[in-house]
């Protein structure tokens, strides 16, 4: 099973949005109990308000792109007019093509993409090589 390092676990905590809140919360105790530190929220706006309040904690942002209130278009969107460096990763049930998204969603920087249902070993990996960057 992959497991990160203790350098990068207290790297910072991971910012979990789907609208889903069992989602949300599966994510959250399975990424605790792997020692990683994390928030979830199941309204993208009270998400960006925790994000407002502390932007510098998180290593990661994990979005759903689909969520009623805002899309997670619009929230990383968001997320990017307070940290634009934040690496942020969407969450899709859909099999989205990078070099496609970037040419429709321009003004949208996205770090990376998960496909859902996602194992959480495949979240780690994901997780990991986005701590390894800010490390490098």
């Amino acid at each position: 099973m992959f497991r990160r390092s203790k350098l990068d676990i207290e790297a910072g905590k991971i910012l979990i949005v789907d609208n889903e809140l069992q989602s949300a919360v599966t994510i959250k105790i399975a990424l605790d109990s792997d020692g990683m530190r994390s928030d979830a929220f199941n309204d993208p706006q009270k998400a960006l308000e925790q994000f407002k309040l502390r932007p510098d904690d998180y290593l990661l942002i994990l979005s759903d792109i689909r969520m009623p209130a805002m899309s997670g278009f619009e929230f990383v969107r968001q997320i990017r007019k307070i940290r634009p460096e934040a690496s942020v990763i969407l969450m899709t049930a859909f099999e989205i093509d990078t070099s496609e998204f970037v040419k429709v969603f321009p003004s949208t920087k996205v770090d990376g993409f998960i496909q859902k249902p996602f194992s959480m070993d495949a979240l780690n990996e994901v997780i990991f090589w986005h701590a390894r960057q800010g490390v490098d």
